[in-house]
């Protein structure tokens, strides 16, 4: 059985990857995609933390609906502290 807060966790750790791949490889278009809907989740999930991350890097135009704009320079140091935050694992008392 999998645990909700570890799934919870997955996707957006997940999505982050992804997007990073996409724009490695150039690919804006995912890259926003992709951004987008990490916005969406953690504006859903009440993740005031990562979205606060997130607005370092986008234009977050609808939060609901994971409609963003790339900004173009963004800080390498946020990209540093978000990658690690989505990626984290939390302990689970049993």
């Amino acid at each position: 059985m999998t645990n909700p807060a570890e799934e919870s966790q997955a996707e957006p750790a997940q999505l982050h990857r992804e997007e990073f791949r996409a724009r490695c490889a150039g690919d804006d278009g995912a890259a926003t995609i992709k951004r987008g809907q990490n916005a969406q989740l953690a504006h859903q999930s009440d993740n005031e933390a990562t979205y606060r991350l997130l607005r370092n890097m986008v234009s977050i135009k609808g939060p609901s609906t994971g409609t963003v704009r790339l900004k173009r320079n963004v800080d390498t140091i946020d990209e540093m502290v978000l990658d690690p935050q989505l990626t984290r694992t939390v302990r689970v008392n049993r």
